[in-house]
């Protein structure tokens, strides 16, 4: 029975039962996860899923949030499917987590389903125009997950208890549920059965992102008017980091220990809650001080205030910040990306609930037979680029045979784990790393015949056709190139890649011997604080070839 000839089965055939992990039943960041999947269970479907359980156990219960255009898909860093009978490995998907923001951000237009089951923020863009509070213009600016939308909130729930004190932590465990965006599970993809009987049963190994990748730090938002009543961002109000940037406080008298928040905010969107730590920083304190919140004061018409343990502060202007993150003596007005809480997770139960459909007496005859199975996967290859380079040649070292695009992922390597704007999630802006040429060269060919500079005053819409095309041909179907609100398709919102299909309509592209790199020119050298990292992803076509003398892939 070829692949082509495998049938979809009714759902009245199918049921689905539940796999628990066979080394453990909680589980923390960087630790392995372990399902197997037995062959006796003949064929399975591509609608089977993960569930997970996550408690957040962050220090102090700092508030966390997955990272908004993830959702929970960041916990997965590497997934490994193997053979279980012959221990052959299938499938090798490393930064799965990274990959994720594309298929969220390009593939959906309707995010809620996403929100609702997955854990996906909102909004899930990787940037948004924000006033600039210096000449009330629109700026294009680094996207933070705010406590803006309860979206959000689902790991650091909150409530008012009978005191009055507000934001007190109410942490319990969280279900998401997830499907494994993988090849083998058939996600890029035509709808076929997996023969589970011929692989000899599947070993997969999910390796757990630390938290730093898995989590990210919630930033307050203002209620329509920002610090100092300069004007609004996005959606009426604005996002106010409070780990990088701070939050603009007055005390209220003298070295006191309540503070009043400058903005026009409300206590259930600040950020932060009873217990947090915080750093006040800046003005006349002399030093970094660090502090409990004990209360947090709300009015309900946009006047919050903070309470904080310990004696008076020594606060007596109105340049003060408080941050919940380490920002160095004195207050540099930007914070330095490590916390003063840990931010930390526990899966505390999960699952794989797998859809298993019956055989019927024939397919299970053919099932013993000799059987080839085709899906779309991808090879991840790394390079970094020097601050002082201002042409450079990203090697693409593929050895497919069957190549069907290559999505290259430029980012600041630097900011990769800050803790409130993760750039692996995030990445940057051509303008941000002062990219103005992207050109390809496989097979001694240039593609496209001319170089484009990808800026949004310049080629940007080449730029978004490419990755347009890239995406179909890779098996995702571009359904939002960005939101449109407040004239955010000026500039890159989504996640921006750089992408070239290698093939289409069932064609594919032989990268052996092709030599292939990725040509990047830059306006300028970059400043030795910002590291570029290129993370190339390609994707192609991979068989499976099973028979009685065992399994074996091709690529």
């Amino acid at each position: 029975m070829s692949e082509n000839q495998s049938p979809v089965v009714s759902s009245s055939n199918t049921k689905y039962i539940s796999i628990i992990p066979e080394n453990g039943e909680v589980f923390n960041p960087t630790q392995k996860i372990i399902y197997n999947i037995e062959p006796n269970l003949g064929f399975i479907k591509r609608d089977t899923y993960l569930v997970f359980d996550v408690l957040n156990t962050s220090t102090n219960q700092a508030m966390v949030a997955f990272p908004q255009s993830v959702g929970a898909h960041a916990m997965i860093q590497d997934i490994r499917i193997y053979s279980k009978t012959t221990g052959v490995l299938l499938e090798a998907l490393d930064n799965y987590n990274q990959l994720q923001t594309i298929l969220n951000q390009y593939g959906y237009d309707d995010k809620t389903q996403l929100r609702m089951k997955e854990g996906v923020g909102s909004p899930t863009a990787s940037r948004l125009n924000v006033v600039n509070t210096a000449n009330g213009n629109l700026a294009i600016a680094g996207m933070t997950t705010s406590a803006y939308d309860i979206a959000n909130l689902q790991l650091s729930p909150l409530a008012d208890v009978a005191n009055g004190l507000r934001n007190t932590p109410k942490y319990t465990p969280r279900r998401f549920c997830i499907p494994l965006r993988c090849g083998l599970f058939r996600h890029f993809d035509e709808e076929r059965l997996i023969p589970v009987l011929n692989m000899g049963g599947l070993r997969i190994e999910i390796n757990l992102a630390d938290s730093n990748l898995a989590l990210t730090r919630l930033s307050a938002a203002s209620d329509g008017v920002a610090e100092g009543g300069t004007g609004t961002g996005p959606y009426g109000h604005q996002f106010l980091d409070l780990h990088n940037g701070g939050l603009l406080v007055n005390a209220r008298g003298g070295g006191d220990t309540t503070f009043n928040i400058t903005a026009t905010i409300s206590s259930e969107k600040l950020g932060l809650c009873l217990g947090n730590s915080v750093r006040m920083s800046g003005g006349n304190i002399g030093g970094d001080i660090t502090r409990t919140i004990t209360g947090i004061g709300d009015d309900n018409a946009g006047n919050v205030s903070i309470t904080l343990s310990g004696g008076n502060v020594g606060a007596t202007n109105n340049q003060v910040r408080c941050f919940t993150s380490l920002v160095g003596a004195g207050g540099a007005g930007t914070g330095s990306g490590i916390g003063i809480d840990a931010m930390n997770y526990q899966i505390t139960n999960t699952e794989m609930r797998v859809a298993v459909v019956a055989p019927n007496p024939q397919q299970q005859k053919d099932l013993m037979k000799e059987l080839t199975y085709e899906f779309t996967s991808y090879d991840l290859f790394l390079d970094n680029i020097d601050s002082a380079t201002q042409r450079h040649q990203v090697p693409i070292n593929s050895v497919s045979s069957k190549a069907l695009g290559v999505v290259s992922i430029p980012y600041d390597a630097n900011n990769e784990r800050n803790e409130a704007q993760q750039s692996y999630y995030n990445g940057n802006t051509p303008t941000d790393m002062l990219i103005n040429s992207v050109q390809f060269f496989i097979n001694n060919k240039l593609y496209p015949l001319r170089n484009y500079n990808p800026n949004s005053l310049n080629d940007k819409v080449l730029a978004i056709n490419e990755n347009v095309k890239t995406l179909k041909a890779i098996g995702i179907p571009p359904r939002h190139l960005g939101a449109n609100e407040y004239s955010m398709c000026e500039d890159y919102n989504n996640l921006y890649f750089v992408g070239r299909e290698l093939a289409r309509n069932g064609f594919v592209f032989d990268l052996r011997n092709a030599e292939a790199e990725l040509r990047l020119g830059f306006s300028a050298a970059r400043p030795a604080a910002q590291r570029i990292r290129v993370n190339t992803y390609v994707f192609s076509k991979k068989v499976v070839e099973t028979s009685p003398a065992g399994v074996q892939v091709v690529l």
